[in-house]
């Protein structure tokens, strides 16, 4: 087809609206989208639309694939569009298209969250009508859709947010083969499960015994022995000397008469 209005020479403007959830906050946060930019590949049956905070969106293309874009965006990826219909669509969940000849359009928006990287959640509720089409020109859309989902473990419904309002998108040929970055936690269903979380009371402390065995100790100093006496000669005996004089004896009876 031929390129009628590329994003280099005419900048597609958006007037839409955006409610989405801030993780870091805990509530939502609104931003105007403020330029739009499409791209239609060769089979004329797939399309995608990026929409962003930029006023300039196909020239962020690159940064938001990469996951590095530091404002809001929006996807709208359309299949099974042969012919291209204008017309109002109910929008489809994320993996949901079915080539039964009607078109799908799903839509994802986009963010990027401090300490944790880009993330991406689905907004498979609502209608997109396409008002006008011209590959390789504009491309005319108004937009309602809302998302949402269900933690299956605790039944915690998670509101992604709102979107509304129409643009038009110029040609942006950096879109060929576009699309959002996996989101740091995996898919983008649900909240990071590490943004907001506070410790558990059960988390163990430092003070906590480990199960490992204490390191080796050295072995404890072993009492001094006592000195061995000195070297010398032994002690001296007695001084040799005459023995001790013998107890007198008894002076015989003088002898006399009977």
């Amino acid at each position: 087809y031929e390129i009628i209005h590329e994003c280099s020479e005419a900048i597609g403007s958006s007037a839409i609206e955006a409610d989405l959830f801030d993780w870091l906050s805990d509530g939502e946060t609104s931003m105007s989208l403020l330029s739009a930019a499409w791209y239609m590949d060769a089979s004329l049956t797939q399309a995608v639309v990026l929409i962003t905070e930029s006023a300039d969106a196909c020239s962020v293309a690159d940064s938001v694939a990469a996951g590095t874009y530091e404002g809001a965006a929006v996807q709208i990826r359309i299949s099974d569009w042969a012919d291209y219909p204008t017309g109002s669509y109910s929008v489809v969940g994320v993996g949901e298209s079915i080539s039964d000849g009607v078109p799908d359009l799903e839509v994802q928006a986009y963010t990027l969250i401090d300490d944790v990287g880009s993330v991406s959640f689905p907004m498979s509720d609502g209608t997109i009508t396409i008002t006008e089409v011209s590959p390789g020109g504009w491309l005319r859309q108004d937009v309602d859709v809302s998302g949402s989902d269900v933690d299956p473990e605790s039944g915690t419904v998670f509101e992604f947010g709102n979107i509304w309002g129409d643009f038009e998108a110029c040609h942006c040929e950096g879109l060929a083969g576009f699309s959002l970055p996996e989101s740091a936690e995996g898919g983008g269903d649900s909240p990071p499960s590490d943004v907001g979380d506070t410790p558990s009371d059960d988390t163990p402390s430092d003070d906590t015994p480990s199960d490992e065995p204490p390191p080796d100790e050295p072995p404890m100093d072993e009492p001094p022995m006592d000195d061995p006496p000195p070297d010398g000669p032994p002690d001296d005996p007695p001084p040799d000397g005459p023995p001790d004089d013998p107890p007198p004896i008894d002076d015989p009876p003088v002898d006399g008469p009977v």
